[in-house]
C-alpha cells in the first residue's frame, strides 16, 4: 500500500500541477489526500472501495482528531479538506462522485428526464457538459 499511496500522490500532484493549481492548493489538496489515504489504509479500505459515507465518517474522525490535538475547532478554510479527497477520488475511479442507482420507477422517469434535458441543454443550446453531477 505504501508505493501505491506514493504513486497516486505523486499522480494528484502531476495533474493539479498540469491543470494550474496554484503551488499553495496543490501541497495542501495533496496532504488532505495523504491524511484520508492513511485513513482508508488502517481500515483496509481500497480506494477502488470507497463510498461517499467513508468520506464523510474521515471528515468527523478529523474533525475530532484535529479538535484533540490544537484544543480547538478547525478553521473556516476546513471545507478546502474534502476538495482533496474529491480530486484524489475523481484521479483514481475516473468517477466521483459515483452515480446514484435508481431504487424506485419515480427514481427512473427523473432521472430520464435530466438525462434529456441534458442532451437538449447540449444538443440545441450548445451549452457544455456540466461538471457537477446532477443527482
Amino acid at each position: 500500500m505504501p508505493y501505491i499511496r506514493h504513486e497516486l500522490i505523486a499522480a494528484l500532484n502531476s495533474s493539479l500541477i498540469s491543470q494550474r493549481y496554484s503551488p499553495v492548493v496543490v501541497r495542501n489538496y495533496c496532504t488532505y489526500a495523504s491524511g484520508f489515504l492513511d485513513y482508508l489504509g488502517q481500515r483496509g479500505i481500497l480506494v477502488a472501495d470507497v463510498i461517499d459515507v467513508q468520506v464523510e465518517q474521515y471528515l468527523r474522525h478529523a474533525i475530532v482528531k484535529f479538535e484533540k490535538e490544537r484544543g480547538r475547532r478547525p478553521g473556516a478554510r476546513w471545507h478546502e479538506v474534502p476538495l482533496g479527497i474529491h480530486a484524489l477520488l475523481r484521479l483514481a475511479r475516473s468517477q466521483w462522485p459515483p452515480a446514484i442507482e435508481p431504487i424506485c420507477a419515480a427514481d427512473v422517469a427523473r432521472f430520464a428526464v435530466c438525462d434529456e434535458y441534458e442532451i437538449w441543454l447540449r444538443e440545441e443550446r450548445g451549452l457544455a457538459r456540466s461538471p457537477a453531477s446532477r443527482r
